[in-house]
């Protein structure tokens, strides 16, 4: 709903492109609104073989009267916006036992890859991984790009 209550309705889509074994989209996590108001986005749920729950396979960004659907290979646990609503960060990792987290930073309107990161994590193979830090966007409200 928006604030002229005009209600937008952001349909499930079908499977995500990471692969065969995932059906079509049974859900969508609580949305989130951006600071400035302009985009609202929510990780797009998918049932898994190998899980007893839904996993998030793609992040869903409604802007500028568009639905963007961003994915990779692996779930998209964490995400938060930038620079108050034009560009999303969102990481991807395995389910259980990550050794390192994926980050991507996006423009929103283009979709287009601004940087990415991959932190280690220790993990069972590694208990002490090497200190990696994590770039400014990954945990801010400012991507650092104008």
């Amino acid at each position: 709903m928006t604030s002229g209550q005009r209600t937008i309705i952001v349909r499930k889509s079908g499977s995500p492109r990471a692969g065969e074994s995932f059906g079509k989209q049974t859900a969508f996590e609580k949305p989130v609104i951006s600071g400035d108001r302009r985009a609202v986005g929510a990780q797009a749920m998918f049932a898994n073989c190998c899980t007893s729950y839904d996993i998030p396979l793609q992040l869903v960004i409604y802007s500028g009267g568009r639905t963007h659907r961003f994915e990779g290979g692996l779930p998209i646990f964490d995400w938060h916006f930038v620079d108050g609503g034009r560009r999303v960060v969102f990481s991807q990792q395995t389910v259980h036992f990550t050794c390192s987290v994926h980050w991507e930073l996006r423009d929103i309107a283009s979709e287009r890859i601004l940087d990415t990161a991959d932190i280690p994590e220790a993990c069972g193979q590694i208990p002490d991984p090497p200190k990696a830090k994590a770039p400014k966007w990954v945990t801010g409200t400012v991507s650092g790009f104008k």
